[in-house]
């Protein structure tokens, strides 16, 4: 009976999260939190058509960080392959609530054309997803001096700005303790977190991270990409804003949007929507000091023209057969 319950409940989870974006939404159109309307009033065709050019950017970099990664662990698969795959990854993180779903599916493609190394293939995906986190932080801290006084006089920002310096300052300190190859060998994880609850996977991922200490020129081109990822995304904000007549420093959007996108990505929602639209609506609000609807307008558009180039990514693995690779 206990099964059949788990069973149930874990079948109605992923139904009771594409409630919570509904839901979401639905409250902030009613409280006119909202107004997808709006948007599509003040944005012209060529800085729509702009907006499209840079989200497929964003994905193409995406990609080729990921390609990078793979070949810097000896995998030999082309960039067509990996783009291919970045658009399946893309359809099943709104498909699946969060964005985890997509990088298992990715995943479970990649394994199954390398069965014999599951391990390096795992790998690149959980470095790729460490670097796009470590170059969020790092933006986010580069914007202080940017509009430190609009950061330093809104206590709500200040608060996070400093929250976020902390969490860089401990973030990198793991990588480069990751990347040591004296800590490695002393086995202090392994003793300490291997028979721990949920140590296997801590040992896991840090064995992930270090997997990658020879390869420092990949992880650092990685980094420049990460970086020109971010920027496509933040250039996309500020198109976005300057259509709606919303007069904000790049430093601003340098500072929300990469915070933005980390709430984003929680897995709550699929392809955060409704988490999304909360999360800019509440951290543009904040900075601006009134209410707007610059940040829920932007981050919507945003996932659309994503959902539509996932489309293309659901038609491949639609039309790929279970046992065959994706090419």
């Amino acid at each position: 009976m206990s099964k059949i319950f788990v069973r149930t409940k874990g079948n109605l989870v992923p139904f009771f999260k594409v409630g919570v974006a509904v839901l979401i939404i639905y409250i902030m159109i009613e409280k006119n939190l909202f107004n997808p309307e709006d948007l599509l009033k003040t944005i012209t065709l060529s800085e729509l058509f702009f907006c499209v050019v840079l989200v497929l950017l964003g994905i193409y970099l995406s990609a080729l960080r990921w390609s990078l990664l793979l070949h810097g662990q000896g995998f030999n698969i082309s960039m067509k392959n990996v783009f291919k795959l970045q658009l399946v990854g893309l359809f099943f993180n709104f498909v699946v609530p969060g964005g985890v779903g997509g990088d298992l599916v990715k995943g479970y493609y990649l394994v199954k054309q390398n069965d014999d190394r599951k391990f390096l293939a795992a790998t690149s995906i959980v470095m790729d997803r460490l670097l796009g986190l470590w170059t969020i932080v790092l933006l986010v801290v580069a914007s202080g001096p940017l509009i430190g006084n609009d950061i330093m006089e809104n206590p709500k920002l200040s608060y996070t700005y400093r929250g976020v310096v902390i969490a860089g300052t401990i973030f990198t300190t793991m990588l480069l303790i990751g990347f040591s190859d004296r800590f490695y060998d002393s086995g202090w994880m392994f003793k300490k977190f291997g028979s721990l609850p949920y140590g296997k996977a801590v040992v896991e991922s840090y064995a992930a991270v270090h997997a990658y200490c020879t390869k420092l020129t990949v992880i650092g081109k990685a980094v420049v990409l990460s970086i020109f990822l971010q920027i496509s995304s933040i250039v996309f904000f500020y198109v976005v804003g300057n259509s709606m007549g919303i007069n904000m420093s790049i430093g601003a959007y340098m500072f929300l949007v990469p915070l933005g996108f980390v709430a984003s990505s929680l897995p709550i929602t699929p392809g955060g929507i409704g988490i999304g639209q909360m999360a800019f609506f509440a951290l543009f609000n904040t900075y601006l000091g009134t209410q707007s609807q610059l940040g829920p307008n932007s981050i919507t558009l945003y996932q659309i023209i994503c959902f539509v180039f996932g489309l293309g990514g659901g038609y491949i693995y639609l039309t790929t057969k279970q046992h065959e690779p994706i090419h």
